[in-house]
């Protein structure tokens, strides 16, 4: 059954202050655009929500044990809250032992901090796209497990942290597009995962790979390169889909650069080097 969007009553203030929330349907808690500055759970019966969302606010913080006021929520969308960050001194920003999916989508975060998402142990998702981080502690998702997607684009990244997928066993995709600087340390690994499938790099600052940038993404699938200034093409062993560029004749001739730099060994067949996605 479809879940309905909960209708408020107008007690709804811009911080919710001490004024309890009436839902007529208490599985999705919609307030969107409110010019919320502060959100209560406090004051509310919230026990049967299950999404969130109170994008497009001007909210400063956020409470942090929504474990005991949201006990059954599984997502929760902050996305285009300015203000929104990670607490300076490193502490969990969210404590929910029943979260799937967290969007924070274009707020203002500027660093992932080893303990900001340490109390997440179910999600799987995290959208932190159009932030402003710059920075990525090593051990930043090291106790969120069950991680899946991963989407990092539109920041200032220029370096990410080498293991920072370690012990992620489910792990599948990243998207890095978009971090102008961005770009792997001269004969070092970009990233290490034995499970990671899909690594999106598009308009970043790639310029120099070598065998070993991407020699530790064994399941690797499909590498995004696109609108990098690569002088030239890197060299991969398994993936199925490789994107370097908008133009079909350079694109192909990049492929058979790539295809010759590959040792016969690793060739099972013809088709096995790439196949080639245009956008």
């Amino acid at each position: 059954m479809m879940r309905v969007a909960c209708l408020l009553t107008l007690s709804i203030l811009s911080t919710c202050s001490g004024i309890p929330i009436e839902l007529e349907n208490r599985a999705d808690l919609i307030l969107n655009y409110k010019n919320l500055t502060e959100f209560d759970v406090s004051s509310a019966t919230l026990t049967e929500v299950i999404y969130l969302s109170l994008q497009g606010n001007n909210l400063i913080t956020f409470p942090r044990y929504i474990n005991h006021d949201l006990p059954e929520v599984e997502r929760i969308k902050l996305t285009d809250n300015p203000r929104i960050t990670f607490p300076s001194d490193g502490s969990p920003f969210l404590i929910s032992w029943s979260l799937i999916e967290l969007e924070l989508e274009s707020c203002g975060i500027q660093e992932i901090y080893n303990e900001s998402l340490s109390c997440l142990y179910k999600m799987e998702e995290i959208n932190m796209g159009s932030n402003l981080i710059k920075q990525i502690d090593k051990d930043a998702f090291r106790e969120n497990h069950n991680l899946r997607k991963i989407d990092l684009s539109n920041n200032n990244l220029a370096t990410v942290p080498i293991n920072m997928l370690k012990g992620l066993e489910r792990m599948k995709e990243i998207d890095f597009s978009y971090n102008r600087n961005l770009a792997a340390r001269l004969n070092r690994p970009f990233l290490m995962s034995n499970t990671l499938q899909i690594l999106k790099c598009s308009y970043c600052g790639f310029r120099e790979t070598t065998e070993i940038t991407f020699a530790y993404l064994p399941n690797l699938r499909e590498l995004r390169l696109e609108g990098n200034l690569l002088l030239r093409v890197p060299v991969l062993l398994i993936p199925n889909i490789v994107v370097i560029g908008k133009d079909p004749d350079s694109v192909m001739t990049n492929c058979r650069i790539l295809a010759s730099r590959v040792s016969k060994d690793h060739m099972k067949n013809d088709e096995f080097i790439c196949t080639l996605l245009f956008l």
